[in-house]
C-alpha cells in the first residue's frame, strides 16, 4: 500500500461495501468453537507478528524469535482450512484499505461492529467521522511545520486503533505531503490487541512509527514496536 496515494481516483463506495460483507463472511466462518473475540484477535497478531518481522529482510537481527514461535503457536490451533483464512483476511482488510484512498480504522470500525469491544475492557473507539473533524479542526498548520522543520511529530498516549491518528495521516496526505518523508507518529495503549491494531494500519500506510505498549501515565511501557518505514526512512538518526 503506498501512503502517497492518488486523490484524484474515484472511491467506490460499493466496492468498500463488497469488501466489508466478504471480510465478515470469512471471519465469521472461522470454526464455531472459537469465540469471535478470540478469532480477531489470533489475526490481529498473526498480522502483527509477519509485518514486525518482515524487517529480518533488512537485516537478520531484526527478527524476533519470540514473536515467529507465538505466530506457529496461535495456527496450531486452527484446522488447516482455517489457518489459511487468517492470511485471507489480511489481503481482504489490505484490499479495503485501499479502496478507501485514504487512511481509515478499518480494524476499530469491525472491532465495534463484531460488538467485540463490549466483552473486553468496554473498549470502545472514536468514530472515523469526529477523528476526521478534530484533525481538520487542529491541522490548520501542517503545511507551515513541515517547510519549516521537514516533517511534524505527532503522538497520542491513548491511540487505540488509531483513529485520530489515521485522521493525521490522512490530513498530511490532503495537504500534499507523504507521510514516510514528512512525519512521525507515537502511540501508547495499554491493551496490547489494540496497539498492534494500530501498528498493522499504520505499517500498512508507510507511516514512521513508534507503537508502545503500556502505561502512559507511568511511562512504563512493555512492548516498543517499530514500523518498517521507521527502519527504512532512517528516522532513529533524524529524530537524534
Amino acid at each position: 500500500m503506498n501512503s502517497h496515494v492518488n486523490l484524484c481516483q474515484q472511491v467506490s463506495h460499493s466496492r468498500i461495501e463488497n469488501l466489508k460483507a466478504n471480510f465478515k463472511e470469512v471471519f465469521m466462518s472461522f470454526d464455531r468453537s472459537k469465540n469471535r473475540y478470540e478469532v480477531f484477535k489470533d489475526f490481529v497478531l498473526c498480522s502483527a507478528y509477519a509485518l514486525r518481522n518482515s524487517l529480518q529482510g533488512i537485516h537478520k537481527s531484526f527478527l524476533v524469535q519470540e514473536l515467529e514461535d507465538d505466530f506457529i503457536k496461535i495456527n496450531a490451533k486452527y484446522k488447516r482450512e482455517d489457518q489459511l483464512k487468517i492470511p485471507e483476511l489480511f489481503h481482504l482488510m489490505k484490499e479495503l484499505m485501499e479502496a478507501y484512498a485514504v487512511p481509515h480504522d478499518v480494524l476499530g470500525e469491525f472491532f465495534m461492529e463484531f460488538e467485540l469491544g463490549s466483552s473486553h475492557n468496554g473498549q470502545h473507539f472514536t468514530p472515523s467521522g469526529i477523528s476526521d473533524l478534530m484533525a481538520m479542526v487542529h491541522g490548520e498548520n501542517i503545511a507551515d511545520k513541515i517547510k519549516t522543520n521537514g516533517f511534524i511529530t505527532v503522538s497520542d498516549p491513548a491511540c487505540g486503533a488509531s483513529s485520530t491518528l489515521l485522521a493525521v495521516v490522512k490530513q498530511v496526505i490532503l495537504q500534499g505531503f507523504n507521510p514516510f518523508h514528512h512525519m512521525y507518529v507515537e502511540g501508547v495503549d495499554i491493551d496490547r490487541l489494540v496497539a498492534l491494531m494500530s501498528y498493522i494500519q499504520l505499517t500498512l500506510w508507510h507511516v514512521p512509527a513508534k507503537i508502545f505498549v503500556g502505561d502512559s501515565l507511568t511511562l512504563k511501557y512493555r512492548e516498543e514496536w517499530i514500523t518498517p518505514a521507521y527502519v527504512l526512512g532512517g528516522w532513529k538518526s533524524k529524530l537524534n
